[in-house]
């Protein structure tokens, strides 16, 4: 099959690796004579060769010849090389030389030698004077074997400089014993074009105008297949999922691309969904394990660490699903049910087989969805239900009200808002405004942070709960908590003050602990009220953590209390017992929660790998889950800073920052804001980060926050202030901060004498900066907090240096690189390593004269190879930045070449 490429150029946002790939395959054309393009069906390899051609015949003297395998071609022997006979110019009389007639007239019975072909077509290359060949060959896994080596041959023995030859070909026919043989010779480069990832395709929506959040729905829908992405994005808004006209014709084409003897097992796969290839072995797929790694570097499917395999598209997925006949699929099901050795995804494979309406098999559903619960496996559950739903007979509706209404729990639990939507619709045509009431709760739920986008639901509610207090007071609890994430405290705190009052008044003891728990939230963040005695009337009222929703629970309230004051043995014991009880339920959204909670405690005490671990679980849930990635985002960006550096913090910040802006989620907005503010002040951007935390200043004052201890930005902002070159704002914003709060906690008190310090060292003040920052040091280490003690040494050992006390600057910085180190803070150790190297080495242009912290980081960086894109890309800079730094590197080390630079930095 001829790809085409429908409508796309090389600078579209859906194909950012044809950039990339278009220059690897120039610069290895030019080079070695020899380029193979790969990649799965899609990705842009007919492009890529089309661009190649024209850029290699614009630049040199010499005769572009693109050819195309196909299927008529890969029966007729040298049929590609009669190909080319036709588009030579009639003077070269190849026809003669070659003894075949080209195209349309048939091709000889009696072909040539493959030696006399190779012979005929290596004269005609040297004869030819217009500078030698330059032979494109798209979709050469369709070309005949005889032509390609003729071909390899003669680019074997002449030099680049008379004949070039580039193909292209599929991921799937890459390991293909004769086509590797031939393309690959031992020595020819290949340029891989690979399928989009998450985050290139939430920078290509955001670039097209849609919103960044859609971005895990449309990759997992496509797989990253960029005509698929793009096409899914456009169809962004059909009902729940469903795939439109044109994802489904391209997911159907991609599908055809599929090799035949593939599909059997692939069929298969796609009807269970996630497999090993002993399953599909044992329904008669013998070669499963060949076929599944062939389809894996076709990019078809993906293997997790498991063994198990799955789809990298959904849309994919659905086409070979529906590819066959019901009969046939139904059958397939069947099989599957029989081979299959979980007995949940048996039951599974059991109802889908089953038609239509059957008590039986619906009662199989139920019971199989009860056992996926007690499993904590809350999507399955769902998933049953669901079919036990859908084979339950229509005229008993008691049951049916029953199954549709616990598949919308359990999409709940499992933050499935695509399936809770369609059990909402069924539960709507059956006209139960009770059960639908319930149902749109549970869809609220299954929405997590996205809350403020459900207006309709919200009133839908309004109107269905008025005669119902419990109803009422649930629907006041969601109310509640949707105010709070937008940033409006006080109609929160009125929301939840109101809906304490209907759970009491209808004895719901667990909304109106869950009320009370947002009460005591908003109390304490903005100072108004008793927040503590709040609190324990709630857990008076619920003593034991509730079955579910624990995010909302007293007991996780606590939990996080005990975080912001830094008392971290309780907070880790506590969440450790909560994280049980939401192993036990699945809820993704609890899950979610708690990692997050259990990262920042391990980030705050110093124990960074097992933060890393935390709040990379909890980026994960959100992304397979299609939860909002924003609350994940902040939490990992701050872990990064720490460990794997700003560059990546940033990123991962700004990600977060998007979704939050989108779901209009201001406190993660805010939250965002901050790492990224973090991961500017490492890079050096005080002016971005100083506008990045009045941002956060804004956002707080608007949210009325009061509690210091709660969100700790406020030195940062200090700083920021004060490296950006407005020391008067800072002093400012400090001398206000200590009017308003004369007794912060002892953490955020030391936080700010730091601030003070670094205000002092702006000034030239060291010897008061080192009293202040003594302080904070002894502060920070007598509350167990590692990481912020060693933040403070190594400002210790700047502000000894500006006193000239070397030893002592070298004390702190030995012991805050102790410190890091200890707490797995790779990055924060290696800078530091850095700081001590430069105490005995300085780098020169002059007396007296040396890098500056960015300027060590790029020379470090270009040293290595990289770059000024990718240095740029690294640091969060600019490529014009990064060249002023290095002609300032150069001009300080005497240096004229990246090579002198390179040479340089290793001597050091």
């Amino acid at each position: 099959m001829t790809e085409v490429r429908e409508g796309c150029g090389g600078s579209d946002a859906w194909w950012p690796e044809q950039g990339r790939a278009l220059r690897e395959a120039e610069a290895d054309l030019c080079a070695l004579g020899r380029v193979v393009v790969s990649g799965p069906w899609g990705t842009g390899k007919s492009y890529v060769l089309r661009e190649l051609a024209r850029r290699v015949g614009a630049a040199e003297d010499t005769r572009r010849l693109s050819l195309a395998g196909s299927r008529q071609l890969e029966c007729e022997p040298y049929g590609l090389l009669a190909q080319l006979v036709g588009m030579l110019p009639p003077s070269l009389e190849a026809a003669s030389h070659l003894g075949l007639r080209p195209p349309p007239e048939p091709i000889d019975p009696d072909p040539p030698s493959i030696a006399s072909a190779a012979r005929a077509v290596r004269q005609l290359c040297l004869d030819d004077g217009a500078g030698g060949w330059t032979v494109l060959i798209d979709d050469a896994h369709l070309a005949d074997q005889l032509s390609l080596d003729v071909l390899d041959f003669c680019c074997r023995t002449l030099p680049p400089s008379r004949l070039r030859l580039a193909f292209s070909l599929p991921s799937a026919h890459c390991a293909s014993g004769e086509l590797s043989a031939v393309l690959g010779g031992g020595h020819v480069p290949w340029t891989e074009l690979r399928m989009l990832t998450e985050a290139e395709v939430a920078a290509a929506l955001v670039s097209q105008g849609f919103a960044a959040g859609r971005a895990a729905s449309v990759h997992s829908d496509s797989g990253g297949h960029p005509l698929l992405a793009r096409a899914a994005a456009s169809e962004l808004g059909t009902d729940h999922g469903q795939p439109a006209a044109e994802s489904a014709r391209l997911a159907q084409a991609w599908w055809q691309s599929v090799p035949s003897p593939w599909r059997g097992a692939l069929t298969a796969l796609a009807l269970t969904r996630s497999a090993d290839t002993a399953l599909l072995c044992a329904c008669g797929y013998d070669d499963a394990e060949r076929d599944v790694d062939r389809a894996g570097r076709a990019g078809l499917i993906v293997r997790d660490p498991a063994g198990r395999v799955s789809f990298t598209s959904e849309l994919l997925r659905r086409q070979a699903e529906f590819a066959i006949d019901p009969t046939e699929r139904a059958a397939l099901h069947h099989a599957l049910a029989a081979a299959s050795p979980d007995p949940l995804a048996a039951a599974r494979h059991r109802l889908l087989a089953t038609p239509g309406p059957d008590e039986r098999a619906a009662k199989e559903g139920v019971t199989a969805a009860r056992t996926a619960r007690s499993c904590a496996e809350p999507g399955l559950a769902a998933e049953l239900m669901q079919l036990a739903a859908n084979r339950t007979a229509t005229d008993d509706r008691p049951l049916l009200l029953e199954r549709w209404l616990q598949a919308c729990r359990d999409a709940a639990d499992a933050g499935d808002a695509v399936l809770a939507s369609r059990a909402v619709a069924a539960l709507t045509l059956l006209r139960a405004p009770d059960a639908e009431a319930e149902a749109l709760l549970a869809l609220l739920d299954a929405h997590g942070q996205g809350l403020e986008n459900q207006s309709a639901t919200l009133a839908r509610l309004a109107a269905l709960t008025r005669s119902d207090a419990s109803l009422r007071a649930r629907l006041g609890l969601y109310t509640a908590i949707r105010h709070n994430i937008a940033g409006r405290p006080q109609e929160s705190l009125a929301a939840a003050e109101q809906a304490a009052l209907d759970a009491r008044s209808c004895a719901r003891p667990d909304i109106e602990a869950a009320a009370l728990t947002m009460q005591a939230r908003i109390e304490r963040l903005t100072q108004r009220g008793d927040a503590k005695a709040t609190l324990d009337r709630a857990l008076a009222v619920s003593p034991d953590p509730p079955s579910g929703q624990l995010r909302y629970s007293p007991h996780y309230l606590r939990l996080r209390h005990a975080l912001y004051d830094d008392d971290h043995p309780t907070t880790q014991s506590g969440l450790h017992h909560l994280l049980g009880h939401a192993e036990a339920t699945g809820s993704t959204e609890d899950l979610q929660e708690i990692w997050r909670s259990l990262a920042e405690s391990d980030l705050r005490r110093g124990h960074v790998a097992a933060a890393e671990a935390w709040s990379r679980r909890a980026l994960h849930l959100a992304r397979t889950m299609r939860l909002s990635p924003g609350p994940a985002c902040a939490t990992h960006a701050l872990v990064q800073v720490e460990r794997e550096g700003p560059g990546q913090a940033a990123v991962t910040a700004q990600w977060g920052l998007q979704q939050s802006k989108e779901d209009e989620d201001s406190i993660f907005t805010a939250r965002n804001l901050h790492a990224l503010a973090q991961s500017l002040l490492c890079l050096h951007q005080f002016e971005a980060a100083a506008a990045a935390l009045s941002e956060v200043a804004r956002l707080e004052q608007h949210q009325l926050t009061a509690d210091l201890a709660a969100f700790k930005w406020h030195h940062l902002y200090a700083d920021a202030l004060t490296l950006a070159g407005r020391p008067d704002q800072a002093e400012h914003f400090l001398t206000r901060l200590a009017e308003e709060h004369p007794r912060p906690a002892p953490a955020v008190a030391a936080a700010l004498l730091r601030s003070r310090a670094r205000l002092d060292l702006h000034h030239h003040r060291s010897d008061q900066a080192v009293g202040r920052l003594s302080e904070a040091a002894h502060s920070f280490d007598d509350s167990h907090l590692p990481l912020e003690h060693a933040h403070t040494l190594v400002l210790l050992g700047q502000a000894e240096q500006k006193r000239r006390r070397a030893a002592a600057a070298r004390s702190h910085r030995e012991h805050a690189h102790d410190l890091y180190t200890r707490a797995q803070a790779t990055y924060r150790a290696e800078r530091t390593q850095h700081l001590l190297h430069r105490l005995d080495r300085t780098a020169p242009t002059g007396p007296g004269q040396e890098l500056t912290q960015v300027e060590a980081d790029v020379a470090r960086h270009v040293a290595s190879g990289a770059s000024n894109r990718e240095v740029a890309s690294t640091l969060f800079i600019s490529v014009k930045t990064v060249e002023a730094h290095l002609s300032r590197i150069y001009r300080k080390l005497s240096l004229t070449s990246r090579t002198q630079l390179a040479l340089r930095m290793r001597q050091q």
